[in-house]
């Protein structure tokens, strides 16, 4: 079970948990928690308690885009490995 220690949009919560659905629960869990945590200590840097849409949407695109990279990054490599030219 995820804990969050600041005040959020009910629907802001839910669009988040639901993204992660897909995900196998141990991951899930643990990924939606590294998320929000970070969500959290972006909304407390400004000064706020009160987690909005708009701070799942401006962390989350940071987490994610890193993250896509890195996949990304290591698609490339095991194609190439596999003897495709990429």
């Amino acid at each position: 079970m995820v804990t969050r220690r600041l005040k959020w949009d009910s629907k802001a919560f839910k669009a988040l948990v639901k993204a992660f659905s897909p995900m196998p629960p141990p991951i899930r869990e643990n990924a939606l928690q590294k998320v929000i945590n970070e969500i959290e200590k972006y909304v407390e840097s400004e000064g706020r308690d009160m987690v909005y849409a708009e701070d799942v949407l401006k962390v989350s695109k940071v987490i994610l885009e890193h993250k896509a990279k890195y996949m990304y990054e290591s698609l490339i490599e095991a194609l190439r490995s596999e003897g495709f030219k990429v």
